[in-house]
């Protein structure tokens, strides 16, 4: 070796550094066609559940989560939407974000379903009910969901909800929010999954899980 900046070369210039940058950004991303990807989604059932299982194993995973987090964060700031609706400012194109705040919540009521107790039940179901699906009443005075995602469900699930919510005679089962979590898995495994698949945000997953 000839010199000593054989093993410790200088850092290349700022010149360099610009021209190689954009590639730098996908370096660990394969040349996915997201307008292919689209169309696989839209009429190819195996990809669609493909999408749906990648989706929850991101989200279920505490390495993988804080990725798809933050793009969804990106995602919402790009909307310039509002962080929460109310009855009337009901809008179709809610917050990613909010929507995996959502998903979490219900599974960690599945999760928690078999410890708790049987009194705690309800007061969890009603928590998550008042929070994103239904208005409560207190004092005559009504108030409505932080993040209102009653939409996403047919009325009849809703009222069948509040009918569960309200009958002593039964326990809560389960199963009570499954059509809710089916809903808000399909919204979030779509179009705004694969655009997080050809994110730098699931390049930097993918190399944090090397």
């Amino acid at each position: 070796f000839r010199g000593s900046n054989c093993m410790n070369p200088p850092l290349p210039s700022m010149e360099i550094k610009k021209f190689w940058a954009k590639h730098a950004a996908k370096r660990c991303n394969d040349d996915f066609s997201v307008t292919m990807m689209s169309h696989a989604l839209t009429n190819d059932e195996n990809f669609r559940a493909a999408l749906r299982n990648a989706f929850v194993t991101c989200s279920m995973d505490g390495r993988r989560l804080p990725f798809l987090a933050r793009f969804l964060a990106a995602e919402n700031e790009s909307y310039g939407a509002e962080s929460s609706t109310t009855e009337n400012e009901d809008t179709t194109e809610t917050l990613a974000s909010k929507q995996l705040l959502l998903f979490l919540d219900l599974m960690s009521f599945a999760d928690l379903y078999g410890v708790a107790p049987v009194s705690r039940r309800r007061d969890m179901a009603k928590r998550i009910a008042f929070k994103f699906f239904l208005p409560s009443t207190l004092d005559g005075e009504t108030t409505y969901p932080m993040f209102d995602f009653h939409h996403i469900v047919p009325d009849s699930q809703l009222r069948q909800l509040e009918q569960v919510l309200n009958d002593q005679t039964h326990p809560i089962e389960q199963t009570v929010f499954d059509p809710f979590r089916d809903a808000v898995v399909d919204l979030l495994s779509g179009a705004t999954f694969i655009g997080f698949l050809v994110s730098d945000d699931c390049s930097r997953m993918r190399a944090y899980l090397r």
